[in-house]
């Protein structure tokens, strides 16, 4: 994956989809303005987003990796 594939914790749901539409890809790693990871987004990210009425507000990422590196939900 490329940095290109990447998004920011303050990109649009529309923003994550149109990346993952042009790039041909279905998560990309949220990472922040220092390019440390922050999190991911999937496809199925967007659908519950959608389903919940919530498609045009930024996408907001909680930290899904601890230091240790084990992921959390």
């Amino acid at each position: 994956m490329k940095a290109r594939d990447t998004v920011k914790p303050s990109s649009s749901v529309k923003e994550v989809a149109k990346t993952f539409l042009e790039r041909r890809i279905s998560a990309a790693p949220v990472v922040d303005d220092q390019g440390k990871l922050v999190g991911i987004v999937s496809e199925g990210d967007l659908m519950h987003r959608a389903e919940a009425g919530n498609g045009t507000t930024s996408f907001l990422v909680a930290p899904s990796i601890d230091r240790g590196g084990d992921a959390r939900r």
